[in-house]
C-alpha cells in the first residue's frame, strides 16, 4: 500500500484526511508558554482569539526527526511505502527532518516531495496523489506527477498587517511599520521559494481587486479545486467571496488556516489555492 503524508500546514483536517486515506502530522506551535500539537489540541479559533487577546507572540517549531522516524519505521513493518508531501523548505525545516527520520528508521521506499508550497495548496497535492494512488500508480509515477503539478499550484493571501511577517523574521521591522501606516495590504504569493510579494494594496477593498486582477492573469485550471482561504475574522473572506463571485470564479470550499502558518500571517487574513492552467 502506498501511504499518503501531509503535515497539519496542508490545512487538512484530520477526519476529511482519513476519508481520502492520507494522513496528518501535527505540527508544533508555542504560544503563552504553552506547547500545543496544530489541530489537535488547540482549534484555529482558539489560537487567533488568543493572539487577540495579547496572550503572546506564536512561534513554531519543526518536528523532531524520531516522530518522522517511528512513522517511518511503522509503515515499512506493515510493508508500506510512503510519499510525504512537506511544506516549503524555504519556509520550515519538515523536509529536512523527514529525511533525517528516514535515517533513524532504517526504512526505505519512503519519498519526500518538497512542495514548494504551503497550506491548501499541499491539500491540492495530496488529494491528486489520493486519486493516482486509487488509480493504480506506483509510488515513483506519483512523484514526478506531484513534481510537475506543484509548478502550477498557486496560494495569493491579503495580510491585514504585517506585523506577523516582520515578527516572524521574514519582514524588516520599519517596512512593516511603513506599510501599516499607510493602510497598505500586502498581496503575497506561496510558491517557488518561500514568501514573495505581488503587490500592496491601497486598503482591503483595492486589494481585493488586485488579487482577481492576478487571477484572471494566471488563469484557472477547472480540473482542480479551487480553495478561498481565511484566517480569523469573516469580513475580509466575505467580501473576496461576493467579488470573486461577481467575477465568475466558484470557490468550491473556504479553509479555515491554523496555527502554522497563522503565525505568520495573522487574523483577518484571506486569500486562494488553486492550480493554474497549462502554459
Amino acid at each position: 500500500m502506498i501511504r499518503i503524508l501531509v503535515d497539519s500546514s496542508s490545512e487538512y483536517r484530520k477526519a476529511d484526511a482519513q476519508r481520502r486515506g492520507i494522513d496528518v502530522v501535527p505540527l508544533i506551535v508555542h504560544l503563552g508558554g504553552k506547547e500545543y500539537r496544530d489541530g489537535e489540541n488547540i482549534t484555529p479559533d482558539e489560537f487567533y482569539s488568543q493572539i487577540e487577546a495579547g496572550i503572546g507572540f506564536p512561534k513554531t517549531s519543526q518536528l523532531s526527526p524520531m516522530v518522522f522516524g517511528d512513522y517511518f519505521k511503522q509503515a515499512a513493518e506493515a510493508g508500506d511505502e510512503v510519499i510525504y508531501i512537506a511544506l516549503d523548505s524555504h519556509l520550515s525545516g519538515t523536509a529536512q527532518s523527514a529525511q533525517l527520520g528516514i535515517e533513524l528508521s532504517g526504512a526505505t521506499d519512503i519519498y519526500i516531495v518538497d512542495s514548494t508550497l504551503a497550506t491548501s495548496c499541499i491539500r491540492i497535492l495530496a488529494d491528486h496523489a489520493a486519486d493516482l494512488r486509487d488509480q493504480g500508480a506506483t509510488a515513483p509515477e506519483i512523484v514526478d506527477a506531484l513534481n510537475n503539478l506543484k509548478k502550477r499550484v498557486r496560494c495569493l493571501a491579503t495580510l491585514d498587517s504585517l506585523d506577523y511577517l516582520s515578527r516572524g523574521g521574514r519582514l524588516p521591522k520599519a517596512a512593516a511599520t511603513v506599510a501599516n501606516a499607510a493602510k497598505l495590504k500586502p498581496i503575497i504569493c506561496l510558491q517557488g521559494e518561500g514568501v514573495s510579494f505581488v503587490s500592496m494594496g491601497m486598503g482591503m477593498n483595492r486589494a481585493v481587486g488586485a488579487v482577481l486582477r492576478h487571477i484572471e492573469k494566471l488563469g484557472i485550471d477547472d480540473n482542480f479545486p479551487f480553495f478561498g482561504l481565511w484566517s480569523y475574522g469573516r469580513k475580509n473572506p466575505d467580501k473576496f467571496a461576493k467579488k470573486a463571485a461577481e467575477a465568475g470564479i466558484t470557490i468550491d470550499e473556504f479553509i479555515q488556516i491554523g496555527c502554522v502558518i497563522g503565525t505568520h500571517i495573522g487574523p483577518e487574513a484571506f486569500g486562494c489555492a488553486f492550480v493554474i492552467k497549462e502554459q
